[in-house]
Parts: C-alpha cells; structure tokens; sequence
C-alpha cells in the first residue's frame, strides 16, 4: 500500500507570480497532507488505511501512471457505506482484483492555485446541493497541491482573520498605551476603557501641556471593528504629533488658550479630510488650567459631561458651534468651528465624562441605565477620589445589567482638580 498521508510539505516558494487562491494553504489547514492514491489500488488497501486513519475524511484518486492527474475521490463516509451494504460485500469487494476505481466518485472539482477567491466559489458553489460541501483537489502548475473542502477554507480564512485581527489589536493597544491613572501635583486622573471584541473605537488621550495646563480628550469613533480602530489609531497619532511637540507659549494665557483652541479646531480639520467621508466621533476636549482655576470644555456631539462639587451634580452646558451648517461631530465637517464652553473650577472639583456605552447599556428588562441613574451613581461616590469614582460606576453597572450581553465599547473617564 503506498504512504497516503505524508509530512506536510511546505508551501512551495513562488518568486514572480502571485497565488492568489487561499486554497493554497490547505496544507496549512491539517496536521498531514493526504497524497493521491492510483485509480488501480485494491479496495481492501484503502479500507486498512481507512481503519488506521479515522479522522481522514476522503482522499483523492489519480491515474495509476501519473499521480498529478486526479480523476476522482473517495469519502471515507460513502466507502464504508458501501461495504456494509450487505453481509457479503466485505467479502467480495475486499479481494484483491477489486480497485477503488469501482467505488471513486469521478465528478472531482479541480482548482488552479492562481484563482481569486470569488472565482473558486462560484465553481464550488454550481455543484449539486448534496455534493456542495465534498472535497476538492487544488493544483499548482499542474502539478498535485492538496485536497480540500469549502469548510476546510472558511476555518483557514477564519484562523487568517482572527490572526490579522489579534495583530491590529495589538498595534492599536501600542499606538493608545497611556496610563489608565496619572497623578500630578494639582490634578488626578483615572479612566476604565473597555473595548466590545478588542478592537475598540473609543478612545481617551491626556497630556501634561505646561506646568499648570493640561489636555484631556475622550472620543468614541462611530462603527465598531476594523475601520473604527483604524480611526481611532489615525485620530490618536494626530493627538501626539500635535500636542506632544507643542511648545512652550510664553507670551499671555489668553493667546496660549487661542493657539490651543486653533490647534483642536486644525486637527478637526485634518481628520476630516483625511480619512473615510462616514467615519467621525463623538468627542470631548477638556483644556484644564489649574493655575488660573478654569477649563474650556469643546463638545463635539459627545455625552454629557458633569461636574461633582462639593457632593453635589451639575451637567456642563455646552456651547453652539460657530460658522458652520455641519453636523457637530469631530473629523465630519473640515469648516466645522467649536467654540468653548468655560467654566470656573477649583480644588476638589470632578469632572466625569463617558461613552455611550454606559448610558445605553440594557439590563435584562431592556431597561437603559440612563442619565438619571448615572446623575445618582455620582451623587453616591461625590467624595471619592477618581479611580474609585469609576470603579464604583463600573461596579453599578454590572449590578445594572445582570449578565446581560454586552454591545457597545465603555469608556468612564474622572479627573480631579486639587
């Protein structure tokens, strides 16, 4: 009997063409590679080899002078059937001058290597509805690659995507790494980012601008997946190329604050014109002066934002935006010009800003936790320092929701003015 399964080969090496077929991998979809085996091999062969490989489902059949033609296939399911027909075709089809070729199914579907996928699944697909889902033979340049079948494909395309994707979350991750708690001498910080499927579309940056001044940004991209993680990671690096090189403006606080506020209104700009027509965000830019006791709060379309004072709640009124007809969303509407709403602050001050996936997240009654249970959430934790601010509303909403399912990334995100 000749050696059906062999070690997998590699993949052969191809300098100048492309393969585009993914049926290329099928030797990477299995542990072994299953050779063909000659049309003349006796029936009792491949049943031995059968009961000594269970988990091979089929095998491909070749002409007996010439292994690269395939001219059929055998399923393991449809052999075994055939034998056991009746009591007495064990012992008249397993004699030596009976071969394979009597049982093999000769309607083989054979793909070249260099076929688009698209192109690979209309042939596979115009096959009869109880032989759509049987294997198929792969070849490059004629010669044999590897039998597959169209679930075989879809685990191969699905371990591919999900590697992909393990790799862009882990680019994304390196490109947001920030400290989730920052502590300086006049203020705190501390935010809990949690994305739905790993790769997120919210987003919060923080910079130390100056020794009293400081930027807080917390956004949440529209769509979820890929695209909205490319976004985030786009939005991310114009946030450190612009601020992280700011320099030092010496000549007045008010002209330091219309450079700030120019520099967010530019980088509104820069994404919208440089990135997918339906991708924005909602966001929030919070320009924190602890010196002069203030802060500019530039609303893009975000969730409310709140002020927690001296145990007491009070949502930040935003301000209209200026000049424009546009939607006020960040990185929509490159004239888009938003102004600032001020407001006073001093130590002991919180400021606590979301995403929507805390305000829409649903408990098993399809009920929202909604504004008002956040409004009394943070009444309850007013006297608490940042991180325990967002961990007791983390922990409410958990409370909240009761293992219900989970759909939107979260963001809580609580500064304090000292």
């Amino acid at each position: 009997m000749s050696n059906i399964v062999s070690d997998l080969p590699p993949i052969p090496i191809i300098q100048d063409e492309k393969v585009v077929f993914s049926a290329i991998e099928v030797g990477r979809c299995q542990r072994k590679a299953i050779s063909p085996v000659p049309e003349s091999m006796p029936m009792r062969d491949l049943n031995d080899f059968f009961q000594e490989n269970l988990h091979v489902d089929s095998v491909p059949v070749c002409q007996s002078d010439n292994p690269d033609k395939i001219v059929g296939y055998i399923l393991q399911e449809k052999f075994m059937a055939f034998l056991g027909q009746s009591p007495y075709h064990r012992d008249i089809y397993l004699r030596p001058n009976y071969t394979i070729k009597t049982v093999m199914d000769n309607d083989v579907v054979v793909l070249d290597s260099h076929l688009t996928l698209m192109e690979a699944s209309l042939i596979l697909m115009r096959r009869s509805p109880e032989k759509v889902y049987d294997p198929f033979v792969v070849v490059h340049k004629g010669k044999y690659l590897g039998i597959s079948t169209v679930r075989s494909v879809m685990d191969g395309l699905n371990q591919f995507s999900t590697h992909n994707l393990k790799s862009c979350e882990s680019a994304q991750k390196a490109v947001l790494h920030q400290p989730d708690e920052v502590d300086y001498e006049k203020l705190n910080l501390h935010f809990i980012l949690e994305e739905l499927n790993g790769l997120g579309g919210d987003l919060v940056f923080h910079q130390r601008l100056q020794q009293s001044d400081y930027l807080i940004t917390i956004m949440d991209v529209s769509g979820k997946g890929l695209r909205a993680s490319n976004m985030v990671m786009t939005i991310q690096s114009a946030l450190i190329t612009a601020f992280e090189m700011f320099p030092m403006v010496q000549n007045g606080q008010e002209n330091h604050r219309k450079i700030l506020s120019q520099l967010i209104n530019r980088l509104n700009r820069l994404i919208a014109e440089n990135t997918p027509f339906d991708m924005y965000a909602t966001a929030a830019f919070f320009l924190v002066d602890t010196a002069s006791g203030s802060l500019d709060y530039f609303d893009y379309g975000h969730t409310p934002v709140y002020l927690i004072r001296e145990g007491k709640v009070f949502k930040i009124p935003m301000r209209p935006s200026k000049d424009s007809t546009g939607i006020p969303f960040f990185g929509i509407d490159p004239e888009l010009t938003i102004l600032p709403a001020r407001v006073r602050i001093q130590p002991g001050d919180k400021i606590f800003s979301y995403t929507d996936g805390l305000e829409e997240a649903r408990n098993v009654a399809g009920e929202e936790f909604g504004d008002e249970r956040i409004i009394e959430t943070l009444r309850q934790c007013a006297e608490l320092r940042p991180r325990e601010v967002t961990t007791h509303i983390k922990q409410t909403l958990e409370d909240f929701r009761l293992g219900n399912r989970v759909l939107d990334d979260l963001t809580l995100l609580c500064f304090e003015i000292r």
